[in-house]
């Protein structure tokens, strides 16, 4: 075991090219992986099974089939569709393209009925209650409902549909939104915005660490040994889903952050090596000998740091969110594998190239350099100041706690401005939402009585003002009713009533309706079941916040109990959709980041106390990420910034970083201090060695300040946070723990 330790510690001096040649074949054999990444943008999978909810919307799916519409509108403002022979003809011509398409199941169009184009208009086609039913207040857009097939890849979906009508509405105003279209563009729209973003925050990242550095050649090395740790990360994914074919491996919305996370991590370890080399060959005029204490002095370190950061994302398994343990997983190899590349393939790229050791990079002190120095020096000689100042600091930071908000709605994310949340708008305010909210029914349906409690309670939910978001609902008793008015006009029979006499008489209508009508069999089956058993009440809904989606949610459930009660019906109802999903979200997002924070703070005190053997050690190394912790939610909760699945991701960012710096600094004293067999100078010294690298490691992060212009507000708050949490771990290292450990020393042993 000692043999394969030496050979680890000792193989990127002795055979450095060797060490580069093993190491990019490993990289590579990783990266075929990334061939076999899939793209997940199905929302509902990153729910549990076990949810009511889910296990409720599961039911639907295998009943009824998809209850998510495609919303498609077109039109031009101002001008009236209903005259419009052109407009009818396209609707028939798209509804049909639409159809033919192997990824739907059917549209829901006002022609469903008709076929024929001729010279038709809408008007001349059509009662005034279909025409409502489909078109907005003026009558200037149109809207049909496509409905997918059962676990297609919403992104082909939607590309597709737009392909379609750019061909054939190319002289109006058309209009998406809908959760299949979100979840089918989404992916796309933030792949684009990162990519762009990224380059300029990489490039940023580049030129700060060359200005420290000093050399062009550094920050080369880093910057390779960050992108090879995420190139090898991203190919492990695509393997574990070729492997395992679990869909926890899936590429998602979440993995987006993924190139943020690994960069910020891998930097985090290149840093230190360069800046703790550089600093070891001014100090011994010698590359080898500055290489091998470089490497003596950070290898536990490092690798101590990787494993907690790692065991900081592994805490994810925890997690009620399924494609969050996927996620932890996959960000904890890439951990190790930026330690790994670092500690071998980064020295062997330092000690094969030939430095210049009287170059001014090695002899002059960088501004950071410089800065820590004062710093370093204002802390120890007034620690109890400095303390108490920080922890003022934090106690007012932790106010905000209390006003964090969560928001989990994915059309939340865009700004107003952008044309997909514009578009969202449109359906909202114009037609009747892009929302879904669906209501289980479970009773026998073959009887009459039981339809019109079904349509009591469909209007009772209508008529309530205070969910004036709900805008349209459909049920079984609506195509009774419709069937019913049907039977009479063919029968030429004047009847105002709103249903049949009885059982018998709404069979026969039924049937007639079956007889007559192509599409009366699809449509009602998406209703109802054959046992006559089940059906829906499905509502559309403005898009709403999660904090109104969850009150909207439990008005409903209320408004149901209360029914029930009322009505003596034995029916048995049960909510579902996207306004329950997002409800349900709220909690299991809370609940992730507090099952992170709280195992991670122990597991971490656990590995350090083992490590360093020491409770003191163990007890210092929880304080920065502790502090970080509450100063990023802190003022996330202040500025009004909302916590989500994405943003709830800078948790485990939070603690791996945070804990990264304490326990460089924590080694780096331990070392002092047993070295020199005293605490005179220790901690001065430590702040200086170990600030340089951990401020240098700040400042080259800064580029995620290009976030800050995404179109994409979770990405926003993910530049300006990452850029806080970097801020906030090295002030809870260099100021709180540093101070801390001043006043400890003596009472702290080695």
């Amino acid at each position: 075991m000692n043999n394969i330790k030496n050979q680890y510690l000792n193989l990127p001096q002795k055979s450095p090219y060797l060490t580069i040649l093993i190491s990019l074949a490993f990289i590579l054999f990783l990266g075929i992986g990334i061939s076999y990444i899939k793209i997940d943008d199905n929302f509902v999978k990153m729910f549990p099974d076990n949810i009511p909810s889910k296990i409720v919307w599961d039911d639907i799916q295998e009943d009824f089939g998809s209850t998510e519409h495609l919303v498609v509108a077109f039109g031009n403002r101002g001008q009236s569709i209903l005259e419009d022979s052109d407009a009818y003809s396209n609707l028939v011509d798209l509804v049909t393209q639409y159809e033919n398409l192997d990824l739907v199941e059917q549209v829901i169009s006002i022609n469903n009925n008709f076929s024929d184009k001729g010279n038709k208009t809408l008007k001349s086609n059509f009662t005034n209650e279909q025409i409502d039913y489909f078109t907005n207040q003026t009558h200037s857009y149109i809207s049909f409902y496509i409905v997918p097939k059962l676990d297609i890849n919403n992104a082909d979906l939607v590309s597709d549909v737009k392909r379609i009508a750019k061909n054939q509405l190319n002289s109006y105003d058309v209009h998406f939104a809908g959760q299949p279209y979100l979840t089918g563009e989404v992916p796309n729209l933030i792949s684009k915005d990162i990519r762009s973003l990224m380059f300029i925050g990489v490039a940023v990242m580049v030129i700060l660490l060359g200005l420290n550095l000093k050399s062009f050649y550094s920050v080369f090395i880093v910057f390779l040994t960050s992108l090879l740790s995420l190139v090898g990360t991203m190919g492990f994914m695509g393997w574990l889903y070729l492997i395992t074919g679990y869909d926890i491996y899936n590429f998602t919305i979440l993995g987006t952050s993924m190139p943020i996370i690994l960069l910020t991590i891998a930097n985090s370890d290149g840093v230190h090596i360069a800046a703790r080399f550089r600093k070891e060959v001014r100090k011994l005029k010698d590359v080898s000998l500055a290489l091998a204490a470089t490497l003596k002095s950070l290898r536990k370190p490092i690798f101590l740091t990787s494993l907690t950061t790692a065991i900081a994302f592994l805490s994810m398994i925890s997690s009620p969110i399924p494609h969050m343990i996927g996620y932890g997983i996959v960000i904890a190899f890439g951990v190790f594998l930026a330690w790994i590349l670092s500690t071998t393939f980064l020295p062997s790229l330092i000690i094969i190239r030939k430095w210049n050791l009287n170059a001014s990079k090695f002899k002059k002190d960088s501004f950071i350099e410089s800065l820590v120095e004062k710093l370093s020096q204002k802390v120890i000689r007034n620690p109890k100041q400095v303390l108490f100042a920080s922890i003022l600091i934090v106690g007012l930071s932790s106010i905000g706690l209390w006003f964090v908000k969560v928001e989990v709605n994915v059309i939340k994310f865009f700004n107003e401005d952008t044309s997909i949340r514009e578009s969202t708008n449109f359906v909202d305010k114009e037609l009747f939402g892009s929302m879904s909210f669906t209501i289980q029914c479970e009773g026998d349906f073959s009887r009459l009585d039981n339809i019109v409690l079904l349509d009591s309670l469909q209007r009772r939910i209508e008529g309530k003002k205070i969910i004036s978001e709900i805008k349209k609902s459909f049920s079984y008793a609506d195509i009774v009713k419709e069937s019913y008015q049907n039977f009479n006009i063919y029968m030429d029979w004047e009847d105002s009533s709103l249903y049949p006499e009885d059982n018998a008489h709404l069979s026969e209508v039924l049937l007639f309706s079956q007889d007559n009508n192509e599409n009366a069999e699809l449509r009602l089956s998406s209703i109802i079941n054959s046992k006559k058993n089940k059906t829906l009440i499905m509502s559309q809904m403005e898009t709403v916040s999660t904090e109104r989606a969850s009150e909207i949610a439990k008005t409903v459930n209320s408004e149901i109990a209360r029914f029930k009660i009322d009505t003596g019906s034995e029916i048995e109802f049960k909510t579902t959709g996207l306004l329950i999903f997002l409800k349900d979200f709220v909690s299991m997002v809370v609940e992730s980041s507090l099952i992170s924070i709280v195992l991670s703070v122990f597991i971490i005190a656990l590995v350090v106390r083992i490590f360093f053997g020491s409770f003191s050690y163990a007890f210092l190394s929880i304080i920065p990420l502790s502090t970080a912790i509450i100063l990023n939610f802190g003022i996330m909760g202040l500025i009004g910034v909302e916590l989500s699945h994405l943003t709830a991701l800078l948790t485990s960012v939070i603690i791996g970083v945070g804990v990264d710096f304490s326990i460089h600094y924590l080694s780096d004293y331990k070392n002092k201090i047993k070295d020199r067999d005293s605490f005179k100078n220790s901690n001065l010294d430590t702040s200086k060695d170990v600030g340089y690298p951990i401020m240098l490691d700040v400042v080259s992060n800064l580029g995620f300040v290009a976030l800050l212009f995404s179109s994409i507000i979770p990405l926003n708050f993910i530049g300006g946070l990452m850029i806080f949490a970097m801020l906030s771990t090295s002030f809870g290292t260099l100021t709180i723990l540093s101070s801390v450990i001043e006043l400890m020393k003596g009472r702290i042993k080695n």
